[in-house]
Order: C-alpha cells, then structure tokens, then sequence
C-alpha cells in the first residue's frame, strides 16, 4: 500500500509529512504532518497620512493535519488543528503522534515559538480536542530569542493510569510549562527545570522530556545538553514501571578536534508535580570517549518513579576515533516492546556500539555514499546491544521511522539511490 498526501488549500499545494508520521489503533491507522494555509489575521500598518490602522492580511502559516485510513488504505477523514482546536489563526504544526484507543495525542510546534502537546478524540465521523500544554522558553540576560519544539511523543501505562512522554528542544534563559491551555486559565509550572541557554556569547538550546497525565497534567520533566552546543531529544519511548528511554542529539560537541566531552550534562534538576522546587543534580553521565567534529546522539534511561536516580544507563551508536573524523550518527525513533528498545537510526562513516564499554568487535563503516541506516535491539535493563541489522544503498540513506508491534517490526527511511 503507498499512499501520498498533500494539499490543495486556496491553492497552496506546500506540504509535509515529516517521516509520515503514522500511529495505529486496532482500526485504523493516523496520518500526520504539516500542510500550508492561508489564514486571515491582523496587525498594524504604518501609513504617513492617518497613522497606525490595524487591519486583516492574509497569511500564509504552516497548520498540522491528521488523516484516519482505514485497513483497505481509503482516507475516513482529514482534519486540521487549527480547527479542531478552535483556535484559526494556524500555526500548529505537529511532528508526532501516538494513538491509544480512541484517544489520540499529538506533539509538536505552535506559531514556530511553543512546543505544544494535545489530547484529541476519535467520535469515527470526527475529531475534537479536548485539551493541550505549552511549554514555553523565556527570554533574559544573554539570551534575546527564545523558543520551543515538541519532537517525540509515546504512551504507556504505570500503575494503572496512562503516562504521555513528550521531549524536544527548547532554547531560553528559563522555561515555563502552560497546562490545560484550552479549558482553564493556566498559570506558570516547571519554571525550575534548568536550561544551559548561553556560551561564550552565543545562544544553545538544550533538550527536554516531561511526562504528563491522561489529562495534560505534567507529572516529571528534565532537561538535557552540553553548554557548548545546540541539543535536541529527538524520540522517546517507555515502558509500563516509569521509565523512560531517550535519545539526546548534540551537534558538534566537540568543536576542538580530539578534546574529551567528560560529561553530557553538568548541572540539571527534575521537577516533578509535587516538587516544583526541583532536585539538583551534578556530574550528568560521565565518559571519556572522543567524538572529533559531527553531531552525535546518545540513547540514555530515566527512571521518573525515583526522581533522585542518577541516569545509569546509556548507550551511544558510534564512537568516534581518531581515524574518523566528520562521523555523524543520528537515531530518528525508537520503541520499547517486550524488555527489548528498539533504535532506528543512520550514522556516517563508522558505526561502533557503545553500551559503558567500547565493543571491539562491532565496528561498521558505512558504503557506496554519505550516510547508511541502522536498526538495533538493545536489553531494556541494560541497553547492552544484543542484534544489529544495517540498510544501504550507493546514494545517502536516512531513516525515518519506525513501529515496533506483536507482528513485527516496520521501518520507514529515504534512499539516495
């Protein structure tokens, strides 16, 4: 079955579908991406002869669409946020979404400043939000442009009540998180979460992963990053005891070549609902591995049932030696099913597994063009890599996508060739 979406809107025909972005329930499968809209707006004019006019202008914004196929691959329905939110003035463009049920939650970037996450129903002819959170990055000293994504989202279950994990990227001085924006009047939580915002004059962003109840409470968040470099959570997944499986891109940690990166995060705090306040941590995930120019992502694990737990855990695709400079390596998603994570990803010149320890014998260079795909099984408990498999063509490979389910594994990528 292959399916193409785009959009043919007061004849814009812009549109993405960023990796097909797909969630499915029992029935039916969810499509999402962004699509260009015109939206009429407002704002001020300037004119020499009467002053300032406050007028309507049409704008072209980015808006998220979410299409409901059904098994046989007819679309049931497309509908887009602005919509379904109330809200017209456009701007929600949703990078990922996870389905329970009829219950569907999407993530993603409001107005291209706030990363937002909602809470969407299925009623099978229809689409109606329920509610959705901001989470917001604050200007101040050293830092004039702020904002926020939501890049990852999954859904588990702990103790009985549904747990939604959400991380991105975010850059400001501080950060706020807007609950509950649709139905109440919320006001600022998890102000304490530390953001590492400014270095040697230039503004970083740093990654970032909460968790949130059913109803878009948040319950748990941290940030993540080096001061010296723009970070990213790029996916997540979990299990059903509270933990939480991440996967931090940095780029360029090492801009100085064969400097040593002794650890990914120097000072951080978990806030959790209860302890706004937050619990300091220092020291981040200690290592002595060598990365030499190019961006690198690193897959670690959180436990949120105990918020004074260090990470203890982590596993890192390539290790970068002196022979290989330029090596880049990027997991796209990742799945949690059965005590096995699952990463899909891509990596530049070579691949060398990582999990506490160097593994001599696993070492792969990539072939035929700039970058080729991987897929690895790791052990949950210890995220000790157990098998690989690897995708590549003569042209640049990137992976994209992948869904992990009792039948089987599924992955989505671009071939260069």
């Amino acid at each position: 079955l292959t399916l193409f979406w785009n959009t043919n809107d007061v004849n814009n025909k812009e549109s993405i579908s960023p990796g097909f972005r797909t969630a499915s329930n029992s029935t039916h499968t969810y499509v999402t991406g962004w699509a260009g809209r015109y939206v009429l707006t407002w704002q001020w004019n300037w004119y020499p002869s009467v002053g300032w006019q406050w007028e309507p202008v049409i704008e072209l914004r980015f808006d998220g669409y979410i299409n409901k196929v059904d098994p046989g691959g007819a679309v049931v329905w497309t509908k887009y946020l602005s919509d379904i939110t109330g809200d017209p003035s456009g701007g929600w463009g949703i990078n990922d979404i996870a389905v329970e049920g009829k219950e569907i939650y999407v993530c993603g970037t409001r107005l291209g400043t706030r990363a937002f996450v909602a809470k969407l129903t299925d009623t099978d002819t229809s689409l109606i939000c329920n509610d959705y959170t901001y989470i917001e990055g604050l200007t101040g000293i050293g830092v004039t442009y702020a904002w926020a994504t939501a890049r990852s989202i999954a859904i588990s279950t702990v103790d009985g009540a549904r747990q939604i994990v959400v991380g991105g990227e975010i850059q400001g001085k501080t950060m706020q998180v807007l609950e509950k924006g649709k139905t109440t009047s919320p006001a600022p939580r998890f102000t304490s979460m530390v953001l590492r915002c400014e270095y040697n004059g230039s503004e970083k962003s740093d990654g970032w992963v909460m968790t949130f109840d059913s109803g878009l409470r948040g319950t748990y968040g941290t940030t993540w990053g080096y001061h010296q470099c723009n970070d990213s959570i790029t996916a997540v997944t979990a299990d059903n005891t509270g933990k939480l499986y991440i996967a931090l891109k940095s780029e360029d940690p090492d801009a100085n070549a064969q400097a040593r990166m002794h650890h990914v995060d120097d000072t951080r705090k978990t806030v959790t609902d209860s302890n706004q306040t937050g619990i300091d941590f220092t020291g981040g995930i200690y290592h002595d591995y060598d990365f030499w120019p190019g961006s690198t992502t690193l897959l670690f694990k959180l436990d949120t049932a105990n918020s004074t737990q260090p990470v203890t855990h982590f596993f890192y695709p390539c290790k970068l030696e002196t022979d290989e400079n330029g090596s880049h390596n990027h997991i796209t998603d990742i799945a949690y099913l059965g005590g096995k994570i699952y990463v899909w990803g891509d990596y530049s010149a070579w691949l060398r597994p990582v999990s506490h320890t160097i593994d001599a014998t696993h070492k792969y260079l990539s072939t035929g063009g700039t970058s080729d795909c991987f897929l690895a099984q790791l052990n949950a408990d210890t995220l000790i890599h157990e098998k690989w498999r690897l995708w590549n063509s003569a042209g640049e490979d990137r992976a994209m996508e992948l869904t992990v389910n009792s039948s089987g594994i599924y992955v989505a990528g671009r071939t260069g060739a």
